[in-house]
């Protein structure tokens, strides 16, 4: 049950990471898109600052989803013949789909700008993504010798 907690936890943890970040940069690109120069270390920066400053809200919405989505694809695995690694790969890329389509349809707006646009809404499933292949790895039970 513990190495459950923690893959839960790094899933949750690396997901959000990444989707903060993704969104960042993609604001970042359309400031750069409009002729404005936004150097690496605004970048970085800006990347930081929103880490810490999304934290609080957004950090636990995306717990919220993985926590529904990956017994979901547990339960799922059960059913559907395709592999551990990919079906938990599709939940989670799933989870943050899925979530910011119920934010736009409950609030009437998108809670990360970034995610107005189609390349938004992939770079944040493929943060969902690599949550699950992180819990998929670390959730694996290990072989005994």
């Amino acid at each position: 049950m513990i190495r459950i907690v923690a893959a839960f936890l790094a899933a949750v943890l690396v997901t959000y990471l990444l989707a903060a970040a993704i969104s960042t940069q993609l604001i970042l690109h359309e400031v750069v898109s409009l002729g404005l120069p936004v150097p690496f270390s605004v970048r970085f920066d800006t990347t930081l600052q929103d880490l810490v400053g999304m934290a609080g809200m957004y950090l636990p919405i995306v717990a919220a989803s993985l926590f529904i989505a990956l017994p979901v694809s547990t339960l799922a695995l059960r059913f559907v013949p395709v592999p551990r690694t990919l079906g938990y790969v599709i939940g989670g890329a799933a989870a943050l789909w899925v979530l910011h389509i119920v934010m736009f349809a409950v609030f009437e707006l998108h809670a990360l700008p970034a995610t107005r646009t189609f390349l938004g809404m992939a770079g944040q499933a493929l943060a969902g993504a690599f949550g699950g292949l992180v819990f998929a790895r670390l959730s694996r039970a290990r072989k005994t010798q």
